[in-house]
């Protein structure tokens, strides 16, 4: 594929992605989204819950202990919070990438890096 195939690639998906997430931003009711079910190990799922609850925490203005005990991440308080954070890093996450690629500063766009030919082992040992 040539690069100027490639850019055009990138370019319509950056202003399709856009085009989206504007309808989104401007729609009442949140825009048009799929919904994902995903299987989350039971350590991400603690760590999130902590971090949203930390989080929330911060919005109020609170510090100190957390009021809630992290330790059961089949509990509903627990995976509510936890599907809250994961939520708002997708968010993050996507809107990082998109800038990214729109701004030419995704790795995506990079050239390849040169690869090394042989056996690792004999080029580390060189």
């Amino acid at each position: 594929m040539t690069d100027h195939v490639f850019e055009a690639e990138v370019s319509a998906l950056v202003d399709r992605v856009l085009d989206l997430v504007m309808i989104h931003q401007d729609d009442k009711a949140g825009g048009p989204s799929q919904r994902f079910v995903m299987d989350v190990p039971d350590a991400w799922v603690t760590l999130a819950a902590w971090l949203e609850m930390r989080r929330r925490m911060r919005l109020k203005d609170r510090h100190g202990p957390s009021p809630l005990w992290i330790d059961e991440p089949s509990d509903r308080i627990v995976r509510g919070l936890a599907k809250r954070h994961i939520g708002l890093l997708i968010h993050e996450t996507m809107h990082l990438e998109l800038h990214r690629l729109a701004t030419g500063g995704h790795p995506f766009l990079q050239s390849p890096l040169p690869t090394v030919d042989g056996d690792f082992d004999e080029v580390a040992d060189a």
